[in-house]
């Protein structure tokens, strides 16, 4: 791919992660004690932490969003939305298995997707966060 080509493959793969994760993070820190109660559904997490959770993750979602629009550490930030978005599979897909019918709390109030639709969105999005990755060690190359 040529270098015109890389730059702008890079751009599309983390302008779009990035609005995706702001998006999510916006809504999540508007209604924190929606995405607690989100967080307590999945039936997996400790009372005393989902407050902290539901304040903390959102945050980490927009200074990733942000360090993959400003292209300060994509890599890094890609690294820790895989860790994330990691986690995000094996609990929907525990919840699955369980029998648990629960709302992801992604988009806060405005995403009503099932758990198998949120897991295929995931995924794609896992793609596109390993993509970052490597067109940025082949820039860097």
């Amino acid at each position: 791919m040529s270098k015109a080509g890389l730059l702008w493959t890079s751009r599309l793969l983390r302008w779009g992660l990035a609005a995706v994760f702001a998006l999510a993070a916006v809504l999540k820190v508007i209604d924190p004690y929606r995405f607690a109660e989100d967080i307590r559904n999945y039936l997996i997490m400790p009372w005393w932490s989902l407050h902290a959770l539901a304040l903390l993750l959102p945050w980490i979602e927009l200074v990733c969003a942000a360090a993959l629009v400003i292209n300060k550490w994509p890599a890094e930030a890609a690294a820790i939305l895989i860790g994330m978005l990691v986690v995000y599979i094996v609990i929907l897909s525990s919840t699955i298995i369980r029998g648990i019918d629960v709302h992801c709390g992604c988009f806060g109030k405005y995403d009503t997707s099932s758990a198998i639709v949120v897991i295929l969105r995931d995924f794609v999005l896992l793609g596109m966060t390993v993509g970052v990755i490597l067109v940025s060690r082949r820039r860097r190359a």
